[in-house]
């Protein structure tokens, strides 16, 4: 470069450095950067419209000449005027100089378009040196924000005073946020990638505040369109402060979603309800907490209304539920599993005057001892808790207590859990003159007769094992079942014609056995003797299984085109409509004496593994064999192979399984579980 352009150059630099800065300031960069620390990304549809932000501004100003006495630095923060943000706190504290700040924006300038928010004055004089400093700032997008991923931004400004100018802007620096406007559906979920592009979606941010402030699922109970429907996505955490419900929204579960807990104290319920609210479809506990657990709801509505606890699972708490004595409203607790918790069940202060109905829940093996205290009076009924299964053999008087309860009343065994979503399988539904089905059409009912439709709750208990066979203890005997066990009870507000009925369907294809058995000319195949029709119910007077068309029952049917046996239940005869406070039912056949001969059962060792072989010459109502290996001759025992059976009871068949992955030079011991027509097993003999 020649030296009269490099001269000029140098002549320019300084020229500008004289008209930028007052005289005693010297000539260097001004920087500012704004960062979003949590959540640290916004969903993929933009941050929703009330969601809490944590930010940190980092910004660094050169010296100035060091001769002022008062304060000579302000950061100013600012959004965007068409949020309406009303909830923000700028810190006044810096975190890398220590040094303390003041909130004071009155020299901040106005900006169009912008609301001011916050100013933090610094209460020192700069050091002599380049001075930095991060201050962390928080606020909450206001929940009138319009979305639909619009983009706002966040702006900082950074001020300092000379005497020849007064305050003068050195930096801003400005943060862009996609907005998402909140609705009447929202969602809430961990992090922005579990949103998976559900919208308006919120996220937690930093803080553990009172009320819950600090999580996405607060933001969205404040922000969303009330009421509204708030959808938890996934595996959902919340920290130590209660999460307070205070508008009627619906807080649901997705598939398996979770609400759990983490954070240093478990002295606060997970979720305090004080609205009419409903809370559904969600597994609920109390994370790592324990000596003492946490309580998982707690209901504080201090308004007359009703709140909703149905279709959830409430384990591993202190308290499933704790109705605080301020609360006057009405709880309506159904269809839920709620076991497991090291205290009650549902827990009812002495003063809360609300009412509890709960109907339809597992409510075993929290507490030893009662699992619902209602602090009721026998003239002051406080809690009604008919149709629930208090676990096995308990009756509802040791399950509870000072509530109302009828022990006829009580379920003989637990509700199937759902398998894919939290609560268990029960409904709600109504009989109508239109056949539905219910439970992958295990059951269907219609109305039938006189008078106008009525309110069912139809309960499922499984089949397949004894804790699924409603009042078993102690009985002689069970038929063999080819459906699940169903109860049927009329809704607490049903209002029946005297010339109603009900007629009830049941399915009895579970496997080919039932099939060919029960379209037998033993039973279904005939039509002289409807006592035989394998359609049976449970009768707590006589404590035994009957079946509907026996002498003085109910007009029973098998419509063998549909695989169901049906019945109608009617005023008169049994069961009958008085039955319907509790009625256990099933398809099925009566349980068949089991037999089987056999010819042979050996075991061939080979290389790494064993051919195991048995023949029979008699296999009578045999359902199959389950082949068990264990490496001990009396215990130990796993199964390793079902095998479906091939003789009869006139014939025998031949049998091999070779077992494989076995280690050379070990001494395996084999036998057979052998599966009745009825449900029951014996064993082989053992061999290795």
């Amino acid at each position: 470069m020649p030296i009269s352009t490099l001269r000029n150059l140098v002549l320019a630099i300084i020229f500008v450095g004289l008209l930028g800065f007052p005289r005693g300031e010297s000539n260097a960069l001004q920087s500012a950067a704004v960062d979003l620390v949590s959540p640290n990304a916004c969903p993929s549809n933009g941050c929703a419209a009330g969601q809490r932000l944590n930010f940190k501004v980092n910004f660094s100003v050169d010296k100035l000449d060091g001769s002022f006495t008062q304060p000579d630095l302000l950061v100013c923060l600012y959004s965007p005027q068409d949020w309406g943000t009303n909830e923000y706190e700028l810190s006044t504290t810096g975190n890398v100089s220590g040094k303390e700040y003041n909130s004071d924006s009155k020299n901040c300038d106005s900006l169009s378009g912008y609301s001011l928010l916050d100013g933090a004055l610094s209460k020192f004089t700069l050091p002599s040196d380049t001075f930095s400093d991060l201050l962390p700032f928080n606020l909450r997008i206001g929940k009138a924000a319009a979305g639909g991923g619009s983009i706002g931004s966040i702006l900082v400004r950074i001020y300092v005073y000379s005497t020849a100018n007064g305050w003068t802007k050195v930096s801003e620096a400005p943060r862009a946020i996609p907005i998402q406007s909140t609705s009447e559906q929202v969602f809430v979920a961990n992090d922005a990638a579990a949103c998976a592009g559900n919208a308006p979606c919120y996220l937690n941010s930093l803080d553990d505040k009172a009320d819950g402030l600090g999580t996405g699922l607060k933001d969205a109970v404040d922000a969303a369109t009330s009421p509204a429907v708030i959808t938890i996505l996934g595996n959902y955490t919340v920290k130590s402060n209660n999460i307070l419900i205070d508008q009627p929204h619906t807080i649901k579960g997705n598939g398996a979603s979770t609400i759990s807990a983490s954070g240093a104290s478990c002295d606060q319920a997970v979720l305090r309800i004080a609205a009419a609210a409903t809370i559904r479809d969600l597994s609920i506990d109390d994370g790592g907490c324990s000596d003492p657990n946490r309580d998982l709801i707690w209901i504080s509505d201090t308004n007359t209304g009703t709140i909703t606890i149905e279709s959830n699972d409430l384990v591993d708490g202190e308290d499933a539920i704790h109705i605080i004595g301020s609360n006057k409203a009405d709880v309506n607790l159904r269809f839920n599993h709620v076991t497991g918790n090291n205290a009650y069940a549902v827990y009812m202060d002495a003063d809360n005057t609300g009412k509890l109905d709960a109907s339809a829940n597992n409510l075993y093996d929290n507490r030893s001892g009662g699992q619902v205290e209602c602090n009721g009076s026998t003239s002051v009924i406080k809690g009604k808790v008919d149709h629930n299964f208090w676990g096995a053999g308990v009756s509802t008087i040791s399950g509870t207590s000072h509530c109302s309860a009828i022990d006829a009343l009580r379920l003989g065994a637990a509700i199937l859990q759902n398998t894919d979503t939290p609560g268990v399988q029960a409904q709600a539904v109504t009989a109508q003159t239109t056949s539905q089905y219910v439970f992958d059409s295990g059951i269907g009912f219609q109305r039938g007769g006189t008078g106008s439709d009525f309110g069912l709750v139809i309960v499922n208990h499984g089949q397949g094992a004894a804790e699924n066979i409603p009042f078993t203890s102690g009985q002689a005997f069970t038929p063999f079942v080819c459906g699940n066990f169903y109860d049927v009870f009329l809704a607490d507000t049903a209002a029946l014609d005297s010339g109603a009925n009900l007629n009830l369907s049941f399915r009895y294809d579970l496997n080919t056995t039932c099939l060919n058995s029960i379209e037998s000319a033993q039973y279904c195949d005939q039509t002289t003797n409807q006592a035989v029709y394998p359609l049976w119910w449970y009768d707590p007077v006589q404590s035994a299984w009957k079946t509907t068309g026996s002498p003085g029952g109910q007009p029973t049917v098998c419509d063998m085109d549909s695989n169901e046996v049906q019945v109608t239940i009617q005023n008169t005869g049994e069961p009958n409509f008085g039955d319907l406070a509790r009625l256990p039912m099933v398809a099925g056949i009566p349980s068949q004496p089991t037999a089987i001969v056999f010819d042979s059962f050996t075991a061939v060792p080979g290389n790494a593994q064993a051919e195991i072989l048995w023949s029979t010459s008699s296999e009578v109502n045999i359902g199959g064999f389950t082949v068990q290996r264990s490496t001990q001759a009396t215990t130990g025992f796993s199964d390793i192979k079902e095998v479906s059976r091939k003789g009869s009871g006139t014939d025998g068949a031949d049998y091999t399984y070779t077992d494989t992955g076995l280690t050379n030079n070990t001494r395996y011991y084999y036998r057979l579980r052998i599966v009745g027509l009825d449900g029951n097993f014996y064993y082989s003999k053992v061999i290795d």
